[in-house]
């Protein structure tokens, strides 16, 4: 499938709401976690399942699961949203991140089922 205007905007834009998603300060965990997990069931809800913008949410699911995806576009890209300094993520925040990806991958296998 082709990728529209938005993709290169979604590979950017969701590991950024993941981000935010987890972290401390408690309003912007509670409303970046549940627009997370609404974007996946959007996403995996549509009838393109294979569609770029789908894939890159997966992605961005799939790296946070895996690590830290900060440190690896520096290496990729030379650059960060974090504004240049690819720190390295506490264990309590890699824990969080885990902990959220893990429940948006269950969210994605329950609404694609549907």
């Amino acid at each position: 499938r082709e990728a529209t205007p938005f993709h290169k905007i979604y590979r950017r834009l969701f590991p950024v709401v993941l981000e935010l998603a987890i972290d401390q300060e408690p309003v912007c965990r509670q409303l970046f976690s549940a627009l997370a997990t609404q974007l996946v069931r959007w996403f995996t809800r549509n009838q393109a399942r294979e569609a770029a913008e789908t894939v890159a949410l997966l992605d961005a699911v799939v790296e946070g699961l895996a690590g830290d995806p900060a440190r690896r576009d520096a290496e990729s890209d030379g650059d960060t949203f974090t504004g240049g300094t690819s720190e390295k993520v506490s264990g309590g925040a890699a824990a969080r991140r885990r902990d959220l990806c893990a429940s948006l991958a269950a969210e994605c296998l329950k609404w694609s089922v549907r």
